[in-house]
């Protein structure tokens, strides 16, 4: 789905990111931990096309967005989405207008977005917040409403920008749920940085399911399984040190790794 390759930023003098090349599958979640200032978010910002790498190259289905116009980046995120740290939603409207905003801009029939939004919070759980405005919403409420705008558009890849950044343990496991639940369910392609290893590996380690009642369920994995639709990508000061599936990691002998995972 997304291979990058030799992909160098630079502001000013300082390399960000110094020639990192990674691929992701489709439908998986590739997980990326590291230190502060190790370039993450600015990855994502190359990745979502709203910013120039120096030299590399980023394929997304075998063509290298670095290379597009802005048309063409605009056509590219039609089916892209990012979840940022703090949810940023828009104050001045209500939720409905935040989690319709791409569609009411692409001139989608109001009738077919109200639909479309009541589905995509019925998915996070807050349907009923509908008419209501961010600032009558808690932070974990805020960022579930930034993955059920997300969704609007049926977006091929997500990604997630810390976003259990700050959240107590109860409300970062909700987040995480409806992360697993859009990969297994809805098959998408998911980039997620944390600072969280509980995070990192709750994303790795669970499944989600549809029951026989037609609900959807979660369960951990068998360990020969949380290795098919996972990976981990580590970071240090704009390098990969790692890159490889949980087995992988656990076992990898860098004294970085070693002191971020223990």
């Amino acid at each position: 789905m997304i291979e990058v390759v030799n992909l160098t930023k630079r502001y000013g003098d300082v390399d960000v990111l110094k020639g990192l090349s990674f691929k992701v599958r489709r439908a998986e979640s590739k997980i990326i931990l590291g230190n502060n200032n190790s370039g993450k978010s600015t990855l994502l910002r190359l990745l979502m096309g709203l910013e120039k790498p120096e030299y590399g190259k980023i394929l997304v289905d075998g063509k290298d967005i670095t290379k597009f116009d802005e048309d063409e980046l605009i056509k590219y995120r039609k089916n892209k989405s990012i979840v940022f740290q703090e949810g940023a939603l828009f104050d001045s409207l209500t939720i409905r207008e935040n989690v319709g905003f791409k569609l009411y801009d692409e001139g989608w029939d109001e009738e077919e977005v109200d639909e479309i939004v009541f589905k995509l919070l019925q998915f996070v759980g807050l349907e009923h917040t509908i008419d209501m405005y961010p600032s009558e919403l808690s932070g974990g409420m805020k960022r579930r409403v930034a993955i059920a705008r997300a969704m609007a558009g049926e977006p091929t890849v997500v990604f997630y920008d810390d976003p259990t950044a700050g959240l107590d343990p109860v409300t970062s496991r909700t987040i995480c749920d409806l992360i697993v639940k859009l990969r297994d369910i809805e098959g998408v392609t998911s980039v997620v940085v944390t600072h969280d290893l509980s995070v990192a590996y709750f994303i790795s380690n669970f499944m989600a399911f549809i029951g026989e009642e037609g609900n959807i369920l979660l369960r951990q994995q068998e360990k020969n399984m949380c290795y098919i639709n996972n990976s981990f990508l580590v970071m240090r000061d704009g390098s990969v040190l790692f890159d490889g599936n949980e087995m992988l990691l656990e076992e990898c002998e860098d004294p970085f790794v070693r002191e971020l995972i223990s």
